[in-house]
């Protein structure tokens, strides 16, 4: 899913460190933060980013599985151990920028 928006929109595929920690990071922050500003709900955020994740690593290995590379289970595991730290980074980041004390007094956030 994500793989595909960098494709379409640089037109080129990155690094798969570059698209995990730097592109899928931004866009999934920033997504995590539109929810936390709109619901004021955090978990509802972490739900998302997870949900997202989950969603992305089974359009992988689904590509994966139907190019010949092992099998649908394994390939997906594998992507979700792969993804397993920056979908750390994304809700540690979420959570640190919205407990912000000018981003709480600014969007009243309880």
């Amino acid at each position: 899913m994500f793989k595909d928006l960098v494709y379409y929109t640089l037109g080129t595929e990155l690094d798969t460190f570059v698209q995990y920690f730097v592109f899928e990071l931004i866009l999934l922050v920033l997504i995590g933060l539109a929810i936390v500003l709109i619901t004021k709900k955090l978990w509802l955020a972490f739900v998302v980013i997870l949900a997202l994740n989950i969603i992305d690593a089974g359009i992988i290995a689904n590509f994966n599985a139907s190019q010949g590379e092992g099998t649908l289970i394994g390939q997906f595991f594998l992507m979700l151990v792969a993804k397993f730290f920056p979908t750390f980074y994304e809700i540690l980041l979420v959570l640190l920028i919205s407990r912000l004390p000018i981003i709480r007094k600014k969007f009243n956030i309880a």
